[in-house]
């Protein structure tokens, strides 16, 4: 995160979640969920303080100046964090469901009465005009939602960064938490930057009307019984080499694939609860999508850098490249699209 300068805490660091300055270059945990900042009742606020998490945040840069001045050249530094959201990596990983899932969930108390209907992309480049998107996490009450991890990164900037914006870099599926952030609290980031953009496939918008019907249902039942039954296969595919074949798809060349980059990415597999977090991930067929999220009007004043490989497998650069043309046209109406180029 990208914050104006600010007033340093004591030490080397940022504090730890019992407000100890973190040693420099070791991790630091930080409670990211006291806050609630979209309206809701008294009785959450209160819940969630009682309920909440620590999140891991290492700091990857920390020299000179916290953060860059505007207009002050290139001297300026920058403070810069790394984030596992809820979930993820070694951050508490609660049960998807139940009253403390409740209590964390960023569904709870948004209005979903209207879904939002869209024009979205396609991996050959086109468009599909007016696609309704399903908002709510198919499995009721999950906490494992775009909209919980928008609230924890509101929260870090506020409570952690202390900091009165940020900029947020986004790789891959987090490019929807950071850009829901911008659009639920736009004054507090400067700007989002992509990198390699997820489209998320499995939601149900990206299913074609005409099979819907069809697709859904059957989709919902394997996530089911994965939910329910899929402990064993998360265990026989949570090792090094099943975790080093699936690396070499997206990394072009195979021998930056090392033992140390495996065992960064297998470690917090093994941590428990990681099984129920990524099979509650994968049946979220719902949320916000990328298209839908840069279109929308809180949005439209927020910078958004976008960049991703021509040859990326899992990242399709024709739908990519769609991208600039929304953003482009969102910030100069009177663009005709032929005019964009990526």
């Amino acid at each position: 995160a990208r914050a104006p300068r600010a007033r340093a805490r004591p030490g080397n660091g940022p504090a730890d979640a019992r407000g100890e300055p973190a040693r420099h270059g070791q991790p630091a945990l930080a409670v990211a969920l006291a806050a609630d900042p979209l309206p809701g009742t008294r009785r959450r606020q209160a819940a969630r303080r009682r309920a909440l998490r620590r999140i891991r945040a290492r700091p990857v840069r920390e020299r000179g100046p916290l953060a860059q001045q505007p207009g002050g050249g290139g001297g300026g530094g920058y403070r810069a964090y790394t984030i596992d959201l809820l979930g993820y990596g070694y951050s508490s990983k609660p049960a998807p469901t139940g009253p403390e899932a409740a209590v964390i969930s960023g569904e709870t108390n948004r209005d979903f009465s209207q879904m939002p209907i869209v024009d979205l992309g396609t991996s050959d480049g086109g468009t599909r005009a007016g696609v309704a998107v399903e908002q709510v996490h198919p499995v009721a009450g999950s906490c494992y939602n775009f909209f919980t991890w928008s609230e924890q990164l509101a929260d870090f900037i506020e409570q952690v960064v202390c900091a009165p914006s940020a900029t947020l870099v986004c790789n891959s599926i987090g490019s929807i938490s950071g850009l829901q952030a911008a659009v639920d609290r736009p004054e507090l980031v400067d700007g989002v930057f992509i990198v390699n953009p997820n489209f998320r496939e499995l939601h149900t918008a990206e299913v074609p009307a005409f099979i819907r019907p069809l697709v859904v249902p059957l989709v919902s039942g394997v996530q089911a019984l994965l939910r329910e039954r899929g402990h064993g296969l998360f265990k026989s595919l949570a090792n090094a080499d099943a975790v080093r074949q699936i690396l070499k798809e997206p990394y072009f060349d195979a021998n930056t694939v090392t033992d140390e980059l495996v065992e960064v990415l297998l470690a917090p597999l093994l941590v428990e609860g990681s099984a129920d977090v990524v099979f509650d991930t994968l049946s979220y067929s719902a949320g916000p999508l990328p298209e839908q999220l840069l279109q929308a009007a809180s949005l439209a004043q927020t910078p958004v850098w976008i960049c991703y490989g021509e040859k990326d497998p899992w990242t399709p650069a024709a739908r990519g490249k769609l991208f600039f043309v929304i953003i482009a046209l969102l910030k100069s109406p009177d663009l005709q699209p032929d005019g964009v180029r990526a």
